[in-house]
């Protein structure tokens, strides 16, 4: 794995997150195992799954692209943005939540990629399909991804707002 393997999440239909390699299958099953977040996690008690990333199987994550298509002219917008150990990415799609934490805990290399409701919600459904040698996690009854904040060393800005910039289609790569 390197650090140009992205993880991309999108709004087909469902929210999908999927961890694309040149070779493997890109599981991330902790998705899976949704229950009552820790402590520790970014929704203490909420309902959630997490799966995280270590070095070396896969280098803190250094950049941040959201493609957006105008439904009115089908035109797609890109946005560029970098992380830095410390940094978090939050897309939110309605009730539902993913997050990634970069360098988490700090100093330890990891990413951790966090998965979660809100009390309305209640419990994420997360399944996974797997075709040709490549799966991807779908959150179930998820709406279109509305925002995208970021915290870029301790600052937090919305870099995408469906509201103010409506979209047919969204995706985050996360490299």
């Amino acid at each position: 794995m390197s650090a140009s393997d992205p993880v991309i999440i999108d709004d087909g239909g469902s929210t999908r997150i999927r961890f694309l390699l040149d070779s493997g299958v890109g599981a991330m099953d902790g998705l899976l195992d949704v229950g009552e977040l820790s402590k520790d996690s970014p929704a203490p008690g909420s309902q959630g799954s997490q799966h995280i990333f270590t070095p070396p199987d896969r280098p803190l994550f250094t950049d941040l692209t959201i493609v957006f298509t105008c439904p009115k002219s089908a035109t797609p917008t890109t946005v560029q943005v970098a992380l830095a150990p410390g940094d978090k990415v939050v897309v939110t799609s309605g009730p539902l939540t993913v997050q990634l934490d970069i360098d988490s805990p700090r100093g330890s290399g990891n990413s951790v990629l966090t998965n979660f409701g809100s009390a309305t919600s209640g419990v994420p459904l997360v399944g996974a399909k797997q075709q040709n040698k490549k799966r991807r996690y779908f959150v179930s009854a998820a709406p279109p991804i509305s925002l995208v904040n970021v915290t870029l060393g301790g600052q937090t800005s919305t870099v995408f707002d469906a509201a103010k910039t409506p979209s047919a289609y969204t995706q985050v790569f996360l490299r």
